[in-house]
């Protein structure tokens, strides 16, 4: 009969709230025009969330890495969350950035519940050196700002000095110890000066259409030769 009143534990109104597990009596009472008062009692059986456990927590440099989640406690569970697809979380679905992973179990009852766990994927490591640079004596090559170095010719400070032709190449690693490469060739621009020890200077250097070659040992050379670099 309708227009009565409940009465019990976590009631309010018409509706019964509650977390509290097991079973839960109501009371139900109904007075009609003459005053006559009836009631009635029913159990409400609340069962327990199920105890989920997930507590990963990942960390990568590699945005592109897909990374198996694992699994949690029980193992009745799914993922989801920014990136997650599956039982896997990919890094070209989310871009750089730190991200909670949803764990959430739905038991025989209907119950659910959920534990997060962390996915921290670092920006990439971003070094520019150049590609092919001329030069014509010298020049200094810089790898930017990060935390350590590591060049091909065994340096290990932010720039480098080079002044012969070659491929040259730097590893970085930045603060979050994550690691970038880069590399540059280097190529002789122009004629260089590569017969001080004779005193035999060339002008204008580098040159295009002529040059001149002056010094005090032009009686030791036949010939010479112009190659274009």
């Amino acid at each position: 009969i309708s227009g009565g009143t409940f009465f019990g534990t976590h009631v309010s109104g018409s509706s019964f709230t509650s977390t509290v597990a097991g079973t839960h009596t109501i009371s139900y009472s109904y007075t009609n025009s003459q005053g006559c008062i009836g009631s009635d009692t029913a159990g409400i059986l609340v069962n327990s969330l199920p105890q989920v456990f997930y507590d990963s927590n990942f960390v990568t440099c590699n945005q592109d890495t897909l990374i198996d989640l694992g699994t949690g406690t029980p193992t009745l569970g799914s993922f989801t969350g920014t990136g997650v697809s599956g039982n896997l979380w990919d890094g070209t679905l989310s871009g750089a950035g730190q991200f909670e992973i949803y764990y959430t179990v739905n038991d025989t009852n209907g119950c659910v519940n959920m534990d997060t766990g962390n996915i921290t994927i670092h920006p990439p490591v971003i070094v520019n050196i150049g590609d092919t640079i001329a030069i014509v004596d010298s020049i200094t090559l810089n790898a930017g700002s990060f935390s350590n170095y590591l060049w091909n010719t065994g340096e290990s400070t932010s720039s480098i000095n080079v002044s012969q032709p070659g491929l040259y190449s730097v590893i970085v690693m930045d603060s979050n110890n994550c690691s970038g490469t880069a590399s540059v060739q280097i190529v002789i621009s122009g004629i260089n000066n590569i017969t001080k020890n004779l005193d035999i200077h060339t002008y204008p250097n580098p040159a295009t259409d002529h040059i001149e070659i002056n010094g005090s040992y032009l009686q030791k050379i036949d010939r010479v030769t112009i190659y274009s670099m």
